[in-house]
């Protein structure tokens, strides 16, 4: 296991890494280490919230299991059946500090979101690893990604869809698609509301025909919404995401 879990820990973009992501007990399953049982009470609840397709937004959630790292819940592996596998992880929101923050992590929280770019445009890059033909996988790291501004934040998004040779914009557009239906979901949901949740990317290098998947991850700080309200926080960067993927077409063919 500590062979396929150094693999694993290679694939960790966006501070998810260490044992705090450990292979499963099947294939197509990661263990993800539980730092709050508010995620545990999210993957639990959605059950009994009859979501229909709309589960398909959000991995697939097998449980809980007591190791002796720690206790830890099993997931979808979104990584199951790639040969190169490239993630990047996109957190959303223009405010990522929910209601349940105390004060001096509220203040904390907002400063980020003021030096990042996620009060600007409802969104920041916190890593990612892309396939490169010709040589290692191209990381973007929170050195580089915490000092993105607008004016730099769409290039670098770009990036992850260049493989050394070619920027692979059948990717983006199978992505945009993709995008859309979250974006559909989220004008239509009234359900909940998420602070410091991400966008997951994930596609295979080595595959030349347009695909991937993408998800809605890290549910620790997850809020019943109420009175038919809709997630606006989340609305405002998804709105802005859709539009980023729909210029980088534009502007590339």
């Amino acid at each position: 296991m500590a062979e396929e879990n150094k693999k694993l820990e290679g694939l960790a973009v966006g501070g998810h890494g260490g044992m705090a992501l450990i292979v499963g007990p099947e294939p197509n399953q990661i263990q993800k280490r539980v730092n709050r049982d508010a995620e545990i009470i999210f993957y639990e609840s959605l059950a009994g919230r009859n979501l229909g397709d709309d589960l398909q937004f959000y991995p697939e959630y097998f449980g809980t299991v007591d190791l002796e790292w720690g206790k830890y819940f099993i997931m979808e592996n979104l990584t199951h059946g790639y040969e190169e596998p490239s993630m990047m992880d996109i957190k959303m929101g223009k405010t990522t500090a929910g209601p349940d923050a105390k004060p001096e992590k509220l203040e904390a929280m907002k400063a980020k979101d003021t030096s990042t770019t996620s009060d600007a445009i409802g969104q920041r890059l916190t890593g990612y690893k892309a396939y490169q033909v010709n040589g290692p996988a191209k990381k973007l790291g929170k050195d580089v990604t915490k000092k993105l501004t607008v004016d730099n934040y769409k290039e670098n998004v770009l990036g992850f869809f260049h493989n050394g040779e070619t920027l692979r914009l059948d990717l983006v557009e199978y992505f945009l698609g993709e995008l859309l239906k979250v974006q559909e979901y989220f004008h239509r949901q009234t359900l909940m509301s998420f602070y410091s949740s991400s966008l997951l990317f994930v596609y295979d290098g080595a595959n030349p025909e347009p695909h991937g998947r993408l998800k809605i991850i890290d549910f620790a700080h997850v809020f019943d919404l109420e009175d038919g309200a809709h997630d606006d926080n989340y609305i405002f960067g998804i709105d802005n995401l859709v539009t980023y993927f729909q210029e980088f077409l534009s502007e590339n063919q």
